[in-house]
């Protein structure tokens, strides 16, 4: 006589499978996207700066000491956004959290330089917008990695 392995279920009772692995939305993907969009184009600008010091000219003038201190700043910024857009191109949950800080913050500076009168720095103001309007509308592909 051997004995069975399978767990035994009632008659009329159905199993709960266990639940599916997250899968990536095309939101999750703009989000994703967005997300490291804006950090290679914070990264380029920084470091064109950084990396060419007295010879930009902004205004026919040498830029000084707080521009370089900005474009630092301007390149981990745009390293962060491209290692949360990896994160979040992988479902982790914490690359969304950090991901509406980020770009908040890209809403926020975009905010600051149109009101100082660069009127093209309102890209900057819709290109964190929308990738805070993709995190949210992914939402629930973040969440269904809580039932595991």
């Amino acid at each position: 006589m051997t004995i069975s392995q399978e767990p035994i279920v009632p008659t009329g009772v159905v199993p709960t499978p266990p639940p599916s692995p997250p899968r990536r939305t095309p939101v999750v993907t703009a989000a994703a996207g967005l997300l490291i969009t804006a950090g290679v184009l914070s990264l380029l600008a920084g470091l064109i700066v950084v990396l060419a010091g007295s010879e930009v000219l902004v205004g026919g003038e040498p830029v000084g000491d707080a521009a370089r201190t900005i474009a630092s700043i301007a390149v981990v910024v745009g390293a962060a956004d491209i290692v949360v857009g990896l994160l979040v191109w992988k479902l982790v949950r914490i690359g969304r959290t950090v991901g509406f800080m980020l770009a908040g913050l890209t809403v926020v500076m975009g905010l600051v330089s149109v009101a100082q009168g660069n009127s093209r720095s309102f890209l900057q103001v819709l290109l964190g917008g929308a990738t805070i309007w993709a995190l949210v509308a992914a939402e629930p592909v973040f969440r269904r990695d809580l039932r595991r």
